[in-house]
């Protein structure tokens, strides 16, 4: 995962919403915050290249305020496989 040019951190999971099969999430384990699982949006990815997905913003501080994912606080997204 890479905002910009910036590694930021790993994707962990792909999440759709309920029986949905649109992917509307990814968590990922961000580098900066002691590699927790972080929600973000998927309307917040610009690209998906061969390096890596790339987030809108360039900025990683950003994303600083991404909420941490615990599965138990958000019951209905599902990963997808």
């Amino acid at each position: 995962m890479f905002c910009g040019t910036n590694p930021v951190g790993s994707v962990d999971g792909v999440y759709a919403e309920g029986a949905s099969q649109v992917a509307e999430y990814i968590v990922v384990r961000w580098t900066s915050r002691n590699d927790e699982p972080v929600l973000v949006a998927t309307k917040d990815v610009t690209n998906i290249e061969p390096r890596g997905v790339i987030l809108m913003g360039e900025d990683p501080d950003q994303y600083i305020t991404a909420p941490l994912f615990n599965p138990k606080s958000y019951p209905s997204l599902r990963r997808l496989h």
